[in-house]
């Protein structure tokens, strides 16, 4: 009888705990079409509950240039740009042949004006006039598809949290709900109508589906594996900075294989899995790398990383972008900018020419470099949020537990050992921290943003709640055994773990 009072217990509490997610994930659709106060001088984000009624406030303001130079595209067949952002124009001309911006973005505009014209039987007249309305449209259907891929993003992370917490479903749910709850996530980035939070939710669902790949066979069925590599593909696309996770997964699923073939004497099991991911990314931007070398010569993504580069690494660098770097500091850089052959570039070997003055920076000045990875390493883990710049407590609690859960990693036997007790368990976390890793690393290439952080972040939550997790596991532990045993155990010559299994 009371076996059966404890089962029902668990199950009215396993449904209390759904309960709560599907009406957070209500919450947070609704957060998702709901406008907000942005004072952009103060980096302040202030939530006036007033519906987006005509869906701009959250708009990034790069999808008007993009938009400009959708229209050039489909009126003159070229992608043109006519913004330099603040750089000096060597060329004296509005517009430039152009890769600077993503191309699938740029695709998307192309869409989206024609589909604007059609239904509203409306001709643009120019790349100026582009009507409010139709980036009205644009961003509510950005804010449908961020909301539908969010919460199909939800059921994969409790997936995730729960291989992590070894079918735990009260930790689970406890992970799934700070994931909806996290501040970025529902606040700060989730009511922004911004590809960010198209990419993040699919990531989610891509790494999640390869760790239950390697668990369960059924994950790694053909339709499976070629949902998850166009799933993948599309998530790149939408934003390219998501190429650098699904590099760092590579690499560490290189390093893993060479593991388990050296444990096992075998390659893993879900190779082919894997493969068909990166073909699927490989192809998805093949269209991309043609239309680059018809324009450039050179295959490449886009010219934007040279000058980022240069943003990253400069006398004046301080570890965030600064959109006035050359308004401030014109006359020091005048200098390196007197070549006369400068005014007959394109926008590719101008960006290079960018990267290499970089490059001969970090080269003269190797002492101010390694110092400016410690301000970016710091102001990366600072608890700012996106057009938030003030402390938040629960990102203070997150990197704490995050920073604590990689130094016993680091620093404990006991804790490697219970962390990784078998091969699912290294291919899991090997998993979990590429995003980790590869959005570190970009801000140190580059410069720090929050935005590029944001796709690391439900990863690092997982990590800090499995700190804490055992923190409180080990505590209960300890209270349950009488105290003299606990004092008796004291005496005893044998080493005893600081985390004790359940």
């Amino acid at each position: 009888m009371f076996t059966i009072l404890r089962a029902n217990d668990f199950k009215q509490s396993i449904s209390l705990w759904q309960i709560a997610i599907i009406a957070l994930l209500v919450f947070k659709t609704i957060i998702g079409f709901w406008n907000a106060q942005v004072d952009l001088s103060a980096m302040r984000t202030h939530f006036g509950w007033q519906t987006k009624q005509t869906y701009l406030e959250g708009i990034n303001i790069d999808e008007y240039e993009m938009a400009r130079t959708a229209y050039f595209y489909l009126h003159e067949g070229r992608f043109i740009s006519d913004n330099h952002f603040g750089r000096p124009n060597f060329t004296n001309s509005t517009y430039q042949i152009s890769a600077f911006r993503p191309k699938f973005n740029i695709w998307l505009h192309i869409v989206g004006l024609r589909l604007y014209e059609k239904y509203t039987h409306t001709t643009i007249q120019t790349a100026y006039k582009i009507p409010m309305a139709y980036f009205g449209y644009y961003c509510f259907w950005l804010a449908v598809f961020k909301s539908i891929f969010f919460a199909i993003s939800v059921w994969f992370f409790y997936q995730l949290a729960s291989l992590i917490f070894d079918k735990q479903a009260q930790w689970a749910s406890i992970s799934t709900i700070a994931y909806i709850c996290y501040p970025s996530v529902l606040w700060y980035m989730g009511w922004l109508d911004i590809l960010e939070n198209i990419g993040m939710p699919l990531l989610v669902i891509v790494l999640t589906t390869i760790v239950l790949g390697f668990e369960q066979a059924k994950y790694r069925s053909k339709l499976v594996n070629i949902g998850i590599g166009f799933i993948a593909a599309l998530a790149c696309l939408a934003r390219p900075h998501l190429i650098s996770v699904f590099q760092m997964l590579l690499f560490g699923y290189i390093a893993f294989s060479i593991w388990h073939y050296y444990k096992h004497k075998k390659i893993p099991h879900n190779w082919q899995q894997i493969a068909v991911l990166y073909a699927c990314i490989v192809l998805g931007h093949a269209p991309i790398f043609v239309q680059n070398y018809h324009d450039f010569g050179k295959v490449l993504l886009s010219t934007q990383p040279g000058l980022e580069f240069f943003q990253g690494h400069n006398p004046f660098a301080r570890g965030t972008w600064n959109p006035y770097l050359w308004e401030q500091h014109q006359d020091d850089f005048a200098q390196i900018f007197n070549d006369p052959e400068l005014k007959f570039y394109n926008e590719k070997q101008e960006l290079d020419f960018y990267f290499k003055q970089a490059l001969y920076w970090i080269k003269a000045h190797p002492t101010d470099e390694l110092w400016l990875l410690i301000r970016k390493t710091a102001i990366y883990f600072f608890p700012f949020n996106y057009l938030n710049q003030s402390i938040n407590w629960i990102m203070v609690l997150t990197h704490l537990g995050f920073a604590t859960f990689v130094s016993f990693a680091v620093f404990s036997k006991s804790w490697r050992k219970k962390l990784l007790p078998n091969t699912q368990k290294v291919f899991l976390w090997t998993v979990v921290f590429a995003p980790i890793v590869a959005c570190y690393a970009i801000s140190m290439v580059f410069f720090v943003c929050e935005r590029w952080r944001f796709y690391a972040e439900p990863f690092m939550l997982l990590c800090a709640i499995y700190f804490y997790q055992q923190i409180w596991q080990n505590y209960k532990n300890k209270k349950l055994v009488p105290s003299n045993v606990q004092k008796n155990t004291l005496n005893m010559p044998t080493k005893t773990p600081l985390f004790v299994d359940k």
